[in-house]
């Protein structure tokens, strides 16, 4: 682990962050056996986030499997739910 902490440090990586639940992965199992950790994430370097700066990740639930998806939407929507045209 000490090692893929190293690589995004060198490489100048950052985690999007998320939106949703804040877990992305489940043993299955019920009660107190139930374990939940996030292990799926979105990193990017500093030029990705300035091109797609309104960029958003979100957790989508799990459905037949212990992995929920995420979904990187590089496109922002306005305060009224219409996508922002971006001038290129």
């Amino acid at each position: 682990m000490e090692t893929f902490r190293q690589t995004v440090s060198d490489l100048n990586l950052h985690d999007m962050g998320f939106q949703g639940n804040k877990f992305t992965w489940s043993n299955g199992k019920e009660g107190l056996d139930n374990i939940q950790v996030r292990l799926d994430r979105a990193f990017v370097n500093p030029m990705w986030r300035l091109v797609f700066s309104e960029a958003q990740v979100s957790h989508l639930l799990r459905f037949k499997s212990d992995h929920a998806l995420i979904l990187v939407d590089c496109e922002a929507l306005s305060n009224n739910g219409v996508r922002k045209k971006r001038n290129r």
